[in-house]
């Protein structure tokens, strides 16, 4: 087919042009779509992945807590079954003291009520500012 007229040319190329234009425009959609199928998926992945690196961590503090507290309980243990613990005890409670050793008392120089012997609380102070000098002065 000849074509005599450049208006003719025009036409077909125009037509030509919407094609390509709405093939690329259909293949743009198609890509986002299929672009977007696989982003979500790996997005929530992720995700999923971050908070599970949260709970490992957390567990491992908590691992590392119990560990400490494994070994500060075998330390005491340790103390506990020695004869040391039972002197320390001994000396505290039923008075022990070793042959040669010297015991001293040293008594408390406040009464009751957080004052010296012999002192005593002003009759004319308020109850509240009795309780602040007990426990600051």
């Amino acid at each position: 087919m000849v074509y005599n007229n450049n208006r003719d040319l025009k036409k077909i190329n125009s037509s030509r042009l919407q094609k390509i234009l709405s093939v690329s425009n259909a293949m743009l959609v198609l890509s986002l779509l299929v672009l977007g199928a696989v982003a979500f998926p790996l997005l929530k992945s992720y995700s999923r992945e971050q908070v599970a690196d949260q709970e490992i961590k957390e567990i491992e503090r908590q691992i590392k807590e119990s560990e400490e507290k494994n070994m500060a309980l075998k330390e005491m243990l340790a103390y506990l079954d020695s004869d040391q613990a039972v002197e320390d005890k001994a000396r505290l409670s039923l008075n022990y003291k070793k042959e040669g050793e010297l015991v001293v008392v040293i008594q408390d120089q406040t009464g009751a009520q957080g004052l010296p012997y012999g002192a005593s609380a002003p009759a004319d102070i308020s109850n509240p500012v009795k309780w602040f000098h007990y426990f600051f002065n």
